[in-house]
């Protein structure tokens, strides 16, 4: 019957299959109201069906239509209607809360927020006046945890979200003095959520402090893995850059050792790359920010040449050239690649940042060397990285070599790969700051008659 509502004329056709059941001796209970509320959106069709059937109705009800409703007014509606037949419970709260989360595309409105957190606390009141202590049994515990997660995360999404610090702190203490257990992963949500409502430093990594360990000062967060998605999170705060970060960094660092667990290569590749980032678009002369930076990222070269415990990966030891060559320590980059080369511990990615450095450097016969090492090593280079290599030899000033090299080399061979649109597009890029569109575009037409045809009229006429 609960399918038939959900059709056109659906209640009609209930209607009619209802007394067909009667005439064979049926009787509806509340149950049977129960499994057709699964289909019921409004308090009109629920309270016809009700008179309909003769039965009374239980919570679970009231939930299906909370889930069903077609706007807020109604889910609130419903949820009031409610409270005359039973007192606030989770099975209720839980479904409008949820609701209530996913109006106005996942950003509820301040009005929203307020009412969520009003029909909580009108439900914490109604549980504490119960009795109901916190020998609660774990699906219970479960329920509860998950509603406050989800009010959690209504506050963080909020644009308003640093003037509900207040209530935010309340309910992470709630949750503390509940007792509710929460998983490694479950916690890391908890503490990202909570420090994306922060609007400073000092707060997040605050917020962090609170729940990251329970009551008894027992750790919550188990893993490093779980360390590394808290800490990612705080790099990636809109707010957080520079070096007003480094010291809760190694605060990260320290929590992580005292935990007994070990600093993986994840960890140490968010926080160098936090620091590459922050490296770019310093001003020219700012020689004391960078050193500062590449102080930091040296430190933390050093933890990791001396952790034993350490499994390195490549994705790391590209990240650390990376960020050195992001401060100006070119030397550094370079002497890391060749130690990478000779181990073989490299990749295409690798390949990448290397010319990249080289390119900013302006090292080009490093470079040259380099790619000459690769092609006697058959090494042999992706699509990526000949578009890097060209790049470094425009920022070098070889605009001639990588135009001859485009027009008469490039997918000659078995090494190399056949240019295509977005190597035309660079090599005008660079023929611009050359004055010498003229003579690329002549050229690039000459040789690769394919490719040019296929651009688009506004890059042909570049």
């Amino acid at each position: 019957m609960a399918d038939l509502l959900g059709e056109e004329n659906g209640k009609r056709k209930t209607m009619v299959l209802l007394n067909q059941y009667k005439k064979q001796g049926f009787e509806p209970t509340s149950s049977t109201l129960t499994v057709m509320s699964r289909s019921i959106s409004n308090l009109k069709d629920l309270q016809f069906w009700q008179k309909t059937l003769r039965v009374d109705i239980e919570t679970e009800v009231f939930a299906h239509l909370i889930r069903n409703a077609r706007t807020p007014f109604h889910a609130l509606a419903a949820y009031r209607n409610a409270l005359q037949y039973t007192p606030p419970t989770l099975t209720l709260l839980h479904p409008l809360i949820k609701y209530l989360q996913n109006t106005n595309h996942g950003k509820p409105s301040k009005e929203t927020i307020d009412t969520a957190l009003r029909m909580h606390a009108t439900y914490v009141t109604s549980r504490n006046e119960s009795g109901a202590g916190l020998d609660l049994e774990q699906p219970r515990k479960t329920s509860e945890l998950v509603t406050y997660n989800i009010l959690l995360r209504m506050l963080s999404s909020s644009s308003l979200a640093d003037t509900y610090t207040s209530q935010t702190l309340d309910l992470v203490q709630e949750i503390r003095n509940r007792g509710l257990q929460m998983s490694g992963p479950v916690t890391a949500s908890l503490i990202i959520t909570l420090m994306k409502s922060s609007t400073k430093l000092q707060d997040a990594f605050q917020f962090y402090r609170i729940a990251y360990k329970d009551r008894e000062g027992r750790l919550l967060l188990e893993s490093s893995e779980n360390f590394a998605h808290v800490i990612k999170a705080f790099t990636d705060l809109p707010f957080a850059n520079g070096l007003a970060s480094v010291a809760y960094h190694f605060d990260f660092i320290q929590d992580i050792r005292d935990a007994k667990l070990p600093l993986t290569a994840e960890i140490y590749t968010i926080l160098l790359k936090y620091y590459a980032r922050s490296a770019i678009g310093l001003p020219e002369n700012d020689s004391s920010t960078r050193q500062k930076l590449a102080t930091v990222i040296r430190r933390l070269h050093d933890m990791i040449t001396v952790d034993a415990s350490l499994v390195p990966d490549i994705a790391m030891w590209n990240q650390l050239m990376d960020s050195y060559q992001r401060v100006g320590y070119f030397q550094d980059a370079i002497q890391l690649w060749k130690t990478m080369f000779i181990a073989r511990k490299f990749d295409h990615a690798s390949v990448s940042v290397v010319t990249d450095a080289c390119a900013f450097a302006g090292a080009h016969q490093v470079a040259v060397d380099i790619y000459k090492q690769l092609h006697e090593a058959q090494f042999r280079l992706n699509r990526r990285n000949w578009i890097n290599w060209l790049e470094c030899l425009c920022r070098l000033g070889k605009f001639d070599e990588a135009l001859k090299f485009v027009c008469l080399q490039m997918g000659k061979d078995e090494h190399s790969v056949a240019p295509d649109a977005d190597v035309v597009k660079l090599m005008l890029k660079f023929a611009i700051q050359e004055n010498r569109v003229g003579e690329a575009r002549t050229k690039l037409k000459t040789y690769l008659p394919d490719v040019w045809n296929s651009l688009p009229k506004d890059i042909k006429n570049f």
